[in-house]
């Protein structure tokens, strides 16, 4: 149950979300502070 295990399942979420935002045509801004803290609740 370590990184190997979640970063394929982060990229399907990541996926996902992408087509919420294409969807929602949300500002870049908030795009970038979603991605940010996405990856770092990932990382740490």
């Amino acid at each position: 149950m370590g990184k190997e295990f979640y970063e394929p399942l982060a990229w399907l979420h990541l996926d996902v979300c992408l087509q919420i935002f294409k969807t929602l045509s949300l500002d870049p801004l908030t795009f970038n502070t979603f991605i940010f803290s996405y990856f770092f609740y990932f990382i740490q």
